[in-house]
């Protein structure tokens, strides 16, 4: 958590110089390339990913299998994005310009190492290594934000586009040099039988947890893959900035959370121990500090945006504020998004998946109706608030509620 902590300062950090020496419009391309970036990582691994914490991966020796199926995902993911983002590219009528060009070239590159970020990542988790995951994440940001600074006499957002993707195969690079044991598995021979037998045993990753978070993703970015047509770069960029300043933070620090409630519930569960005591407690921590934290936030949050990032960012303050209820209950309840794939319960949480979508994508069209950007961001964020908060409620559910057999019987 403190190494995602410090990683997010130094990236703010750089951003109050990136704001200074790059455009609106510049993050609206950059929030373009990232929303269809994310969207190909979320395949990038099939979720084979979560198979590698169970016990029985241990037991029975398949690790290896189970890296060379992430891999496959991963050159599968970044082969596909590049004919995907040319179709994008074709409709909305800039499939010549040198901005849609280099995205095609940089896409599968940062999809490809995403991938094996992704990996290494819950491979660490196993392993307990979150000194050494603090540190990798640590030079992912620096790395990025150096990058960006440094090329930011390249026009039209180019130096934010390339920063993005060198920085996540830098970083991955990274995570392969202090720590060789997932290469040397992946070099081990397996018969071909085999991995196609553990790629089966372990399918619902791939069909519930990897369709979900995908839905997940399409329901998060809509924003750009809908307004992007609509409405011009700058308002893109402001509403980018906003997401980049309060959301993408917010979710790396959940995520951390949720890397070190994924291991305590996991425990617990080897042990076959009630999971609700832990789940209590982590909420009451939660509860206590978020929610004056945000209350504050609300008063300060747009001076602070025109302070930090100069008065031409002010509209940025303006959609953190609209935010603010949907981040609330995010920051609360995100920790705890792992749950549903530990307890097998991955089919309902990609119902919530697609309510949510089907939600945003009416608001959204509503916004683009009467041509009122602010009207769309606003209608988007109450979606996301009402959908975010009862997924959460449900995830307390089943996570209080769960039984093992031997109690049920």
């Amino acid at each position: 958590m403190n190494g995602n902590i410090l990683g997010q300062a130094i990236s703010f950090a750089f951003y109050l110089l990136l704001c200074r020496i790059y455009t609106p419009d510049d993050f609206g391309v950059l929030a373009i390339f990232m929303s269809f970036a994310g969207m190909f990582a979320v395949f990038s691994t099939g979720n084979y990913k979560y198979a590698l914490l169970l016990p029985e991966v241990d037991r029975e020796g398949i690790a290896d299998k189970l890296i060379k199926i992430c891999i496959c995902f991963s050159i599968s993911s970044a082969i596909v994005s590049v004919p995907v983002f040319l179709i994008w590219g074709y409709f909305s009528g800039d499939i010549g310009s040198s901005n849609i060009l280099l995205c095609t070239i940089l896409l599968p590159i940062y999809v490809f190492f995403n991938g094996v970020w992704e990996l290494l990542i819950f491979w660490h988790i196993k392993a307990e290594n979150f000194k050494l995951m603090a540190n990798v994440q640590i030079a992912q940001n620096s790395i990025s934000s150096i990058l960006k600074a440094g090329l930011y006499f390249l026009k039209n957002g180019t130096g934010l586009i390339i920063g993005s993707a060198l920085g996540q195969g830098l970083a991955a690079v990274i995570f392969l040099i202090k720590d060789k044991r997932p290469l040397r598995l992946l070099k081990q021979k397996s018969d071909f039988s085999d991995i196609k037998r553990t790629a089966k045993r372990f399918s619902l990753y791939p069909k519930y947890s990897m369709t979900r978070d995908a839905i997940n993703y399409l329901g998060s970015n809509l924003v750009f893959f809908m307004l992007g047509s609509y409405f011009n770069m700058a308002e893109i960029g402001f509403f980018s900035m906003a997401i980049t300043l309060a959301l993408r933070p917010l979710i790396l620090v959940n995520n951390a959370l949720n890397q070190n409630i994924l291991q305590q519930v996991s425990n617990l569960m080897n042990n076959e121990q009630t999971i609700k005591p832990f789940i209590k407690k982590y909420l009451t921590a939660a509860g206590c500090i978020a929610i004056p934290a945000f209350a504050i936030l609300y008063f300060v949050v747009k001076p602070l945006c025109i302070l930090l990032l100069g008065q031409t960012w002010e509209q940025t303050g303006v959609f953190i504020q609209y935010m603010l209820p949907w981040l609330l209950v995010l920051n609360i309840f995100s920790p705890l998004s792992n749950i549903s794939d530990l307890l097998g319960r991955q089919k309902t949480d990609m119902i919530f998946e697609v309510c949510g979508v089907l939600l945003r994508a009416v608001a959204l069209s509503i916004g683009i109706a009467l041509n009122d950007f602010n009207f769309a961001i606003i209608a988007y964020c109450a979606s996301s608030f009402v959908i975010t908060l009862c997924r959460g409620i449900w995830y307390v559910y089943i996570a209080c509620t769960h039984k093992y057999p031997e109690q049920e019987w």
